[in-house]
Protein backbone atom coordinates (compact mmCIF):
# COMPACT_ATOMS: atom_id res chain seq x y z
CA UNK A 1 0.00 0.00 0.00
CA UNK A 2 2.92 2.37 -0.51
CA UNK A 3 2.25 5.63 -2.24
CA UNK A 4 4.53 5.18 -5.19
CA UNK A 5 2.81 5.81 -8.43
CA UNK A 6 -0.32 7.70 -8.06
CA UNK A 7 0.29 10.22 -10.86
CA UNK A 8 -0.76 13.63 -9.57
CA UNK A 9 -2.78 12.17 -6.70
CA UNK A 10 -0.40 13.53 -4.10
CA UNK A 11 2.28 16.18 -3.66
CA UNK A 12 4.71 13.56 -4.98
CA UNK A 13 3.76 13.23 -8.64
CA UNK A 14 5.49 10.98 -11.13
CA UNK A 15 5.89 12.70 -14.44
CA UNK A 16 7.10 10.23 -16.97
CA UNK A 17 4.19 11.29 -19.19
CA UNK A 18 3.42 14.55 -20.92
CA UNK A 19 6.24 16.98 -20.14
CA UNK A 20 7.36 19.60 -22.69
CA UNK A 21 11.00 18.54 -22.60
CA UNK A 22 10.20 14.82 -22.92
CA UNK A 23 7.73 14.65 -25.77
CA UNK A 24 7.85 12.41 -28.81
CA UNK A 25 5.36 11.48 -31.50
CA UNK A 26 5.47 8.26 -33.45
CA UNK A 27 3.31 7.14 -36.32
CA UNK A 28 4.57 3.66 -37.07
CA UNK A 29 1.11 2.37 -36.19
CA UNK A 30 -0.87 2.58 -39.46
CA UNK A 31 -3.68 5.11 -39.35
CA UNK A 32 -6.97 3.39 -38.80
CA UNK A 33 -10.58 4.07 -37.97
CA UNK A 34 -12.07 1.71 -35.42
CA UNK A 35 -10.39 -1.61 -34.59
CA UNK A 36 -12.48 -4.43 -36.11
CA UNK A 37 -12.84 -6.11 -32.70
CA UNK A 38 -13.70 -2.94 -30.79
CA UNK A 39 -17.16 -3.00 -29.22
CA UNK A 40 -19.63 -0.22 -29.94
CA UNK A 41 -20.29 0.49 -26.26
CA UNK A 42 -16.65 1.61 -25.95
CA UNK A 43 -17.56 4.69 -28.00
CA UNK A 44 -18.71 6.48 -24.83
CA UNK A 45 -16.84 7.45 -21.68
CA UNK A 46 -19.36 5.48 -19.64
CA UNK A 47 -18.64 2.41 -21.75
CA UNK A 48 -14.91 2.76 -21.18
CA UNK A 49 -15.41 3.25 -17.43
CA UNK A 50 -17.62 0.16 -17.29
CA UNK A 51 -14.93 -1.84 -19.12
CA UNK A 52 -12.36 -0.69 -16.56
CA UNK A 53 -14.60 -1.91 -13.71
CA UNK A 54 -15.17 -5.33 -15.29
CA UNK A 55 -11.51 -5.78 -16.28
CA UNK A 56 -9.99 -4.72 -12.98
CA UNK A 57 -12.35 -7.00 -11.08
CA UNK A 58 -10.99 -9.96 -13.06
CA UNK A 59 -7.35 -8.86 -12.85
CA UNK A 60 -7.31 -8.09 -9.13
CA UNK A 61 -9.01 -11.39 -8.36
CA UNK A 62 -5.93 -13.14 -9.77
CA UNK A 63 -3.48 -10.65 -8.28
CA UNK A 64 -4.90 -11.02 -4.79
CA UNK A 65 -4.92 -14.80 -5.16
CA UNK A 66 -1.36 -15.24 -6.44
CA UNK A 67 0.61 -12.20 -5.28
CA UNK A 68 1.61 -10.92 -1.85
CA UNK A 69 3.07 -7.64 -0.73
CA UNK A 70 6.84 -7.57 -0.65
CA UNK A 71 7.99 -7.20 2.94
CA UNK A 72 9.58 -3.85 3.92
CA UNK A 73 13.29 -3.87 3.09
CA UNK A 74 13.06 -7.02 0.95
CA UNK A 75 13.54 -7.50 -2.78
CA UNK A 76 10.58 -7.81 -5.13
CA UNK A 77 10.21 -11.10 -6.98
CA UNK A 78 8.04 -13.02 -9.42
CA UNK A 79 8.10 -16.62 -10.59
CA UNK A 80 7.13 -15.53 -14.09
CA UNK A 81 10.12 -16.01 -16.39
CA UNK A 82 8.90 -13.15 -18.60
CA UNK A 83 9.51 -10.36 -16.07
CA UNK A 84 12.21 -8.92 -13.83
CA UNK A 85 11.10 -6.65 -10.96
CA UNK A 86 13.25 -3.55 -10.70
CA UNK A 87 13.23 -0.04 -9.27
CA UNK A 88 13.64 2.30 -12.24
CA UNK A 89 14.61 5.96 -12.38
CA UNK A 90 11.81 8.50 -12.41
CA UNK A 91 10.99 12.11 -11.62
CA UNK A 92 8.58 13.46 -9.05
CA UNK A 93 7.22 16.95 -8.51
CA UNK A 94 7.21 17.99 -4.86
CA UNK A 95 5.78 21.43 -4.08
CA UNK A 96 6.23 22.44 -7.71
CA UNK A 97 9.86 21.29 -8.02
CA UNK A 98 11.24 18.23 -9.79
CA UNK A 99 13.08 15.60 -7.81
CA UNK A 100 14.64 12.32 -8.88
CA UNK A 101 13.18 9.15 -7.41
CA UNK A 102 12.80 5.43 -8.02
CA UNK A 103 9.63 3.65 -9.11
CA UNK A 104 8.86 -0.06 -8.66
CA UNK A 105 8.34 -1.60 -12.10
CA UNK A 106 8.84 -4.71 -14.21
CA UNK A 107 11.25 -5.27 -17.09
CA UNK A 108 9.96 -7.34 -20.00
CA UNK A 109 12.38 -10.22 -20.70
CA UNK A 110 10.83 -11.22 -24.02
CA UNK A 111 9.87 -9.46 -27.24
CA UNK A 112 6.78 -7.18 -27.20
CA UNK A 113 5.12 -9.60 -29.64
CA UNK A 114 4.71 -11.90 -26.62
CA UNK A 115 3.36 -9.21 -24.31
CA UNK A 116 -0.14 -10.62 -23.77
CA UNK A 117 1.16 -14.11 -22.97
CA UNK A 118 3.73 -12.55 -20.64
CA UNK A 119 1.04 -10.55 -18.84
CA UNK A 120 -1.21 -13.57 -18.38
CA UNK A 121 1.75 -15.55 -17.04
CA UNK A 122 2.53 -12.72 -14.62
CA UNK A 123 -1.00 -12.93 -13.19
CA UNK A 124 -0.87 -16.70 -12.77
CA UNK A 125 2.51 -16.96 -11.03
CA UNK A 126 3.33 -16.25 -7.37
CA UNK A 127 4.99 -12.89 -6.80
CA UNK A 128 6.02 -10.45 -4.09
CA UNK A 129 5.46 -7.00 -5.52
CA UNK A 130 4.29 -3.44 -4.82
CA UNK A 131 0.81 -2.00 -5.34
CA UNK A 132 2.24 0.31 -8.00
CA UNK A 133 2.97 -2.73 -10.15
CA UNK A 134 -0.45 -4.24 -9.45
CA UNK A 135 -2.15 -1.04 -10.59
CA UNK A 136 -0.04 -0.73 -13.74
CA UNK A 137 -0.79 -4.38 -14.60
CA UNK A 138 -4.52 -3.68 -14.29
CA UNK A 139 -4.22 -0.53 -16.43
CA UNK A 140 -2.45 -2.43 -19.21
CA UNK A 141 -5.15 -5.10 -19.27
CA UNK A 142 -7.78 -2.36 -19.38
CA UNK A 143 -6.03 -0.79 -22.35
CA UNK A 144 -6.07 -4.14 -24.16
CA UNK A 145 -9.83 -4.41 -23.64
CA UNK A 146 -10.43 -0.81 -24.72
CA UNK A 147 -8.36 -0.96 -27.92
CA UNK A 148 -9.04 -4.57 -28.77
CA UNK A 149 -6.28 -7.16 -28.95
CA UNK A 150 -5.19 -6.44 -32.53
CA UNK A 151 -4.76 -2.70 -32.12
CA UNK A 152 -3.28 -3.13 -28.64
CA UNK A 153 -0.55 -5.39 -30.01
CA UNK A 154 0.28 -2.93 -32.78
CA UNK A 155 0.42 -0.08 -30.28
CA UNK A 156 2.60 -1.99 -27.80
CA UNK A 157 5.18 -2.97 -30.43
CA UNK A 158 5.38 0.56 -31.82
CA UNK A 159 5.62 2.04 -28.31
CA UNK A 160 8.45 -0.33 -27.42
CA UNK A 161 10.31 0.72 -30.57
CA UNK A 162 9.75 4.40 -29.80
CA UNK A 163 11.22 4.09 -26.30
CA UNK A 164 14.23 2.25 -27.70
CA UNK A 165 14.87 4.94 -30.32
CA UNK A 166 14.16 8.14 -28.38
CA UNK A 167 16.98 9.90 -26.55
CA UNK A 168 16.42 10.06 -22.81
CA UNK A 169 14.13 7.03 -22.82
CA UNK A 170 14.75 3.28 -22.78
CA UNK A 171 12.84 0.03 -22.75
CA UNK A 172 13.11 -0.24 -18.95
CA UNK A 173 10.25 2.26 -18.89
CA UNK A 174 8.04 0.17 -21.17
CA UNK A 175 5.83 -1.47 -18.54
CA UNK A 176 5.27 1.66 -16.47
CA UNK A 177 4.68 3.99 -19.41
CA UNK A 178 2.61 1.79 -21.71
CA UNK A 179 -0.94 2.90 -20.70
CA UNK A 180 -0.21 6.52 -19.76
CA UNK A 181 -0.92 8.16 -23.13
CA UNK A 182 -4.59 7.29 -22.72
CA UNK A 183 -4.99 8.31 -19.08
CA UNK A 184 -5.82 11.81 -17.84
CA UNK A 185 -6.16 13.36 -14.39
CA UNK A 186 -9.57 14.65 -13.41
CA UNK A 187 -10.59 16.94 -10.55
CA UNK A 188 -13.03 15.90 -7.85
CA UNK A 189 -14.03 12.69 -6.16
CA UNK A 190 -13.51 9.38 -7.90
CA UNK A 191 -16.18 7.92 -10.16
CA UNK A 192 -16.82 4.25 -11.01
CA UNK A 193 -14.13 3.12 -13.42
CA UNK A 194 -11.53 5.63 -12.21
CA UNK A 195 -8.19 5.15 -10.46
CA UNK A 196 -7.56 7.00 -7.23
CA UNK A 197 -5.47 7.00 -4.07
CA UNK A 198 -6.69 6.59 -0.51
CA UNK A 199 -4.13 7.86 1.97
CA UNK A 200 -3.40 6.85 5.53
CA UNK A 201 -2.76 9.62 8.08
CA UNK A 202 0.38 11.78 7.58
CA UNK A 203 1.83 10.41 10.84
CA UNK A 204 2.12 6.92 9.37
CA UNK A 205 5.25 7.58 7.23
CA UNK A 206 6.83 9.50 10.11
CA UNK A 207 6.75 6.47 12.40
CA UNK A 208 6.99 3.83 9.65
CA UNK A 209 8.91 5.30 6.67
CA UNK A 210 9.30 1.83 5.13
CA UNK A 211 5.92 0.44 6.10
CA UNK A 212 3.34 -0.93 3.67
CA UNK A 213 0.38 1.00 5.07
CA UNK A 214 0.86 4.53 3.73
CA UNK A 215 -2.14 4.28 1.44
CA UNK A 216 -3.79 2.40 -1.38
CA UNK A 217 -3.79 2.73 -5.14
CA UNK A 218 -7.36 1.64 -5.86
CA UNK A 219 -10.06 1.50 -8.51
CA UNK A 220 -13.47 2.94 -7.74
CA UNK A 221 -15.83 0.09 -8.63
CA UNK A 222 -19.12 1.70 -7.61
CA UNK A 223 -20.40 4.24 -5.11
CA UNK A 224 -18.16 3.88 -2.02
CA UNK A 225 -16.64 0.59 -3.16
CA UNK A 226 -12.91 0.37 -3.90
CA UNK A 227 -10.66 -2.44 -5.10
CA UNK A 228 -6.91 -2.71 -4.60
CA UNK A 229 -3.98 -5.00 -3.88
CA UNK A 230 -4.04 -6.55 -0.43
CA UNK A 231 -5.62 -9.00 1.95
CA UNK A 232 -8.75 -6.94 2.66
CA UNK A 233 -9.69 -6.86 -1.04
CA UNK A 234 -9.45 -10.62 -1.63
CA UNK A 235 -13.16 -11.35 -1.39
CA UNK A 236 -14.68 -8.11 -2.73
CA UNK A 237 -14.29 -4.34 -3.14
CA UNK A 238 -14.51 -2.51 0.17
CA UNK A 239 -16.26 0.66 1.41
CA UNK A 240 -14.23 3.51 2.85
CA UNK A 241 -15.04 2.75 6.49
CA UNK A 242 -13.62 -0.79 6.16
CA UNK A 243 -10.46 0.60 4.53
CA UNK A 244 -10.11 3.18 7.30
CA UNK A 245 -10.45 0.48 9.96
CA UNK A 246 -7.61 -1.41 8.25
CA UNK A 247 -5.49 1.74 8.14
CA UNK A 248 -6.00 2.29 11.87
CA UNK A 249 -4.97 -1.30 12.52
CA UNK A 250 -1.85 -0.87 10.38
CA UNK A 251 -0.93 2.39 12.11
CA UNK A 252 -1.30 0.87 15.58
CA UNK A 253 0.91 -2.16 14.82
CA UNK A 254 4.16 -1.83 16.71
CA UNK A 255 6.32 -4.20 14.63
CA UNK A 256 7.18 -1.69 11.88
CA UNK A 257 7.76 1.40 14.04
CA UNK A 258 11.21 2.76 13.19
CA UNK A 259 11.38 5.90 15.32
CA UNK A 260 9.87 7.60 18.37
CA UNK A 261 8.38 4.41 19.79
CA UNK A 262 6.97 5.96 22.96
CA UNK A 263 5.19 8.75 21.11
CA UNK A 264 3.72 6.22 18.67
CA UNK A 265 2.39 4.24 21.63
CA UNK A 266 0.71 7.31 23.14
CA UNK A 267 -0.92 8.33 19.86
CA UNK A 268 -2.11 4.78 19.19
CA UNK A 269 -3.74 4.65 22.61
CA UNK A 270 -5.61 7.87 21.85
CA UNK A 271 -6.85 6.49 18.54
CA UNK A 272 -7.96 3.24 20.19
CA UNK A 273 -10.00 5.16 22.76
CA UNK A 274 -11.40 7.57 20.17
CA UNK A 275 -11.46 6.10 16.65
CA UNK A 276 -13.12 9.25 15.28
CA UNK A 277 -9.93 11.22 15.85
CA UNK A 278 -8.09 8.93 13.48
CA UNK A 279 -10.86 9.14 10.86
CA UNK A 280 -10.99 12.93 11.10
CA UNK A 281 -7.22 13.21 10.62
CA UNK A 282 -7.24 10.78 7.70
CA UNK A 283 -10.12 12.48 5.88
CA UNK A 284 -8.56 15.89 6.39
CA UNK A 285 -5.43 14.59 4.66
CA UNK A 286 -7.54 13.12 1.85
CA UNK A 287 -9.00 16.57 1.07
CA UNK A 288 -5.67 17.52 -0.51
CA UNK A 289 -5.91 14.62 -2.95
CA UNK A 290 -9.30 14.99 -4.59
CA UNK A 291 -8.12 13.83 -8.00
CA UNK A 292 -8.71 10.68 -9.99
CA UNK A 293 -7.58 9.20 -13.30
CA UNK A 294 -9.62 7.83 -16.18
CA UNK A 295 -8.97 6.23 -19.55
CA UNK A 296 -10.06 9.28 -21.50
CA UNK A 297 -12.17 8.52 -24.58
CA UNK A 298 -10.72 11.59 -26.35
CA UNK A 299 -7.20 10.17 -26.05
CA UNK A 300 -8.38 6.74 -27.17
CA UNK A 301 -10.19 8.11 -30.21
CA UNK A 302 -7.26 10.36 -31.12
CA UNK A 303 -4.97 7.35 -31.26
CA UNK A 304 -7.46 5.26 -33.23
CA UNK A 305 -7.85 8.10 -35.74
CA UNK A 306 -4.19 9.16 -36.11
CA UNK A 307 -1.98 6.31 -34.86
CA UNK A 308 0.10 8.86 -32.94
CA UNK A 309 2.03 7.76 -29.88
CA UNK A 310 3.24 10.23 -27.26
CA UNK A 311 5.74 9.90 -24.42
Amino acid sequence: MKNFIVVSFTSSLFCFGYSPEAFSMYQDVPKTSVSPVRKSFLDTQLGINSTVVATTERIYKKINKNWTYVEPGCQMSTQSAFWLPKWIKGTVIVDGEKQNTKIPSLLLKTEPDNLIAALEDLLDKPAKLECTIALTTAKIFCLKEILGEELFNRYAKAFYKLLNETQGWDIEQFFHELPLQFITNEQGESVPGSFTYITNIPLYPYFKPNGNGMGDNVICMSQDRYLGFGEIYKDAPKPLDVIEAEYLKLFNKTEEVERDVENHKKISEKFISDRNKFIEMRRKSQENQELHQIFNIKEVNHFIKTGEIYI
